[in-house]
């Protein structure tokens, strides 16, 4: 546990002094102008099942206030919890798909849009999970409207592997087209603090195949194969136990069963800094009866030196 948490933090500085040093003496973009966007997110899932935490640092370029490119990597940290150990689940840590996103934006006086294409590489390391060793396409269409304080907004993707949300990093990577839609609303409290609340369904089409991040690829005590889908979750009463909590890689209805999902999600927006956010949640699927609990840290280091330099 030490070694893995000592790593993560150097990983964090280096990447932070990376985006840093190159922004220094890169052309800022402001929101309206041309220029280099540097990011970096840092955010963590906990469940029963464990903590997958995950640092995702990329470099943008904004061509115009309406078109983007973006590339970036994530870096995955898996741990366990002792009741998951003692299962046949194991730490892990190590790089997923490298990613090249392009985005289209408008926005009016009270209502945004944005329809964004990413490409990811199987860089990953398909035995811990992170990758499926295919190249994946996703195509994901946000829309959004004020309302007073409140702004309802929907979210339709179509891919062929599910992706990770803003609110949690799913503990498995799969291959398979699959329809992902959420709708929700956010209610702005102050002009520094927002509360949200969303619902989700995920629909996969067609053969699918699921990687567990979890269960480790060769490992005596676990098996590959078709899976059964069934059981109970430890703790979780009647709800369906996931195949890729017991197998390292599922195929055929098996990995269907755990692509398609639904759940509601609820969260807190903090927004303190023009450079930086801070968003803590709770999320529910409803069908594996998962109770996890995320937060996630934002920071545009582009910005921060920025602020760091006026007088």
């Amino acid at each position: 546990m030490y070694s893995t948490f000592q790593q993560l933090k150097s990983i964090v500085a280096f990447t932070l002094l990376f985006l840093a040093a190159g922004s220094s003496s890169a052309v800022f973009s402001e929101d309206s102008e041309r220029g280099l966007t540097p990011y970096v997110s840092f955010g963590t899932s906990s469940n029963t099942l464990g903590q997958i935490y995950k640092l995702d640092p990329s470099l943008g370029y904004k061509f115009s206030e309406h078109f983007k490119v973006s590339a970036g990597i994530p870096i995955y940290f898996i741990n366990p919890s002792t009741s998951s150990t003692d299962a046949g689940f194991s730490p892990k840590n190590g790089l997923g798909n490298a990613y090249t996103a392009l985005q289209f934006a408008a926005s009016g006086s009270s209502t945004y849009f944005s329809s964004t294409l990413r490409g990811s590489a199987p860089t990953g390391n398909t035995e811990q999970g992170f990758s499926t060793g295919r190249v994946t396409v996703d195509w994901t269409n946000y829309l959004e409207g004020t309302i007073g304080r409140f702004t309802p907004f929907g979210n339709v993707g179509f891919a062929n592997s599910v992706s990770d949300t803003h609110f949690f990093s799913r503990p498995f990577s799969s291959l398979g087209f699959a329809s992902q839609f959420e709708g929700g609303a956010t209610y702005r409290v102050s002009p520094l603090v927002a509360l949200g609340s969303s619902a989700y369904v995920v629909v996969p089409g067609g053969d699918q195949k699921v990687y567990s991040k979890l269960i480790r690829h060769g490992n005596p005590n676990t098996t590959t194969g078709t899976g059964n889908g069934g059981g109970n979750g430890g703790g979780r009463g009647q709800a369906k136990k996931g195949a890729f909590e017991t197998e390292s890689v599922v195929v055929g209805e098996a990995a269907a069963a755990d692509v398609k999902d639904h759940g509601v999600s609820v969260w807190l927006d903090f927004l303190p800094f023009s450079y930086g956010s801070f968003q803590v949640g709770y999320s529910r699927s409803l069908r594996f009866a998962y109770d996890t609990v995320f937060f996630t840290v934002g920071l545009n280091p582009a910005k921060l030196i920025r602020r760091a330099h006026q007088p």
